[in-house]
């Protein structure tokens, strides 16, 4: 009888294994397989061994797939598809992890608390199907089926979804934190697929890798300068011409959230390097750094106290609708993310003189060349209406 019970169990065992499963969305094995296949853009064949690293600074644990290691830092793809790099000075301890340990629900979540969270929404979708595809790349399909078993639904509007958010969020970060527009442009092009057609911010992808492939001279040729670089300028300009130079600057205004939620402020300190390139001590806004610090254009043109004549030099750039590096969102974990617009930072200059809000961004944004320009010289006959008028004697 325990033969025979036996033996029902191994060939019950048996046909599972060699049955396409099905995940929790009715697709198959190799139809679940093949959806990972077509919207990850990570090279997995490539990912080096897998592990878990504490950190002293901050304090911290991250888990992933090692990609690049020197004497001083460990370059890391994280669980949830997020590349990090790890300076070594800061690292407590390194574990490796096998495959069985990778294959444990909620890793990066619920087995440890200190563990990185979810920085965007989807990204469990995105680890089961990372750690699913590298599985299955070495040969332990036992293990990526069973990923796949208690992963999220994997059909193809929330997988594709969840591949959006990571690659629309690596995007605003290469952008904003690291000022790195080739791989900007590089996380854009992929929510530019077909498989994306539908995710809510495509058109601000598209639209910000052809801003950036004409904008080769941001950071480089066109910087912002300090205190002293400013007032040595200024000696050589024209009022109105050191109007036009800090405007031309304030494609630059690179403002970061440092709280959830919080928003950005436009008056922030700006910094000539990117954030990321800051040592991590010195990140810290208490530490009180200043030797990175620039002038922000947006402040300066508010404190040269412009009159509405002098305000007209702005207004033919409300039409101008590129994406500073700054973004702002309710929660990381939410798919809520703004991108900021050049115009809007002309918006707010003009309402500090004329405490109006001229513009409705939702309708002045899908209105044509000649909508655009009829719009701003309303603006501009408005200004000179309310012009003061000299006293008569």
């Amino acid at each position: 009888m325990k033969k025979t019970a036996a033996l029902l169990i191994s060939l019950f065992a048996l046909t599972a294994f060699s049955q396409p499963i099905l995940n929790n969305d009715g697709l198959s094995f190799d139809e679940t397989i093949a959806l990972f296949s077509k919207l990850n853009r990570f090279d997995v064949p490539q990912f080096g061994k897998p592990v878990t690293i504490e950190m002293k600074e901050p304090v911290q644990k991250v888990a992933g797939w090692i990609l690049f290691e020197n004497a001083d830092r460990i370059s890391l793809l994280t669980f949830n598809g997020v590349k990090t790099e790890v300076t070594k000075l800061y690292i407590i301890d390194i574990q490796n992890m096998n495959p069985e340990q990778i294959a444990e629900r909620d890793v990066q979540n619920k087995r440890s608390p200190s563990m990185v969270h979810c920085p965007y929404r989807g990204c469990e979708t995105v680890k089961s199907s990372l750690k699913a595809s590298w599985l299955r790349e070495i040969g332990r399909d036992d293990l990526c089926r069973k990923v796949i078993a208690y992963g999220s639904p994997f059909d193809v509007k929330t997988t594709g979804e969840a591949f959006a958010n990571l690659y629309f969020n690596e995007m605003l970060s290469a952008y904003s934190i690291d000022r790195d527009y080739k791989t900007a442009i590089e996380f854009a092009t992929y929510v530019d697929a077909p498989e994306y057609e539908n995710f809510q911010y495509r058109e601000v992808a598209v639209n910000l890798a052809k801003q950036l492939r004409r904008r080769t001279q941001d950071f480089k040729k066109l910087t912002i300068p300090d205190s002293s670089g400013w007032q040595k300028i200024q000696r050589t300009l024209s009022r109105k011409k050191q109007i036009a130079f800090l405007i031309d600057r304030l494609h630059l205004l690179n403002c970061m959230q440092t709280s959830q939620p919080g928003g950005i402020f436009y008056e922030d300190v700006q910094k000539s390097i990117a954030f990321s390139s800051i040592p991590r001590i010195e990140q810290d806004p208490y530490q009180n750094v200043k030797k990175y610090d620039v002038i922000n254009p947006f402040v300066e043109i508010r404190n040269m106290k412009l009159s509405l004549d002098e305000a007209e030099i702005l207004l033919p750039h409300l039409a101008n609708q590129d994406y500073i590096p700054s973004y702002s969102f309710w929660r990381d974990f939410s798919d809520n993310r703004v991108l900021h617009k050049f115009n809007w930072l002309i918006a707010d200059l003009l309402y500090d003189i004329t405490n109006r809000h001229f513009i409705d961004f939702e309708k002045f944004d899908t209105l044509s060349d000649a909508g655009n320009k009829k719009e701003i010289e309303h603006i501009r006959t408005w200004m000179r209406q309310h012009k003061p008028q000299p006293m008569k004697r």
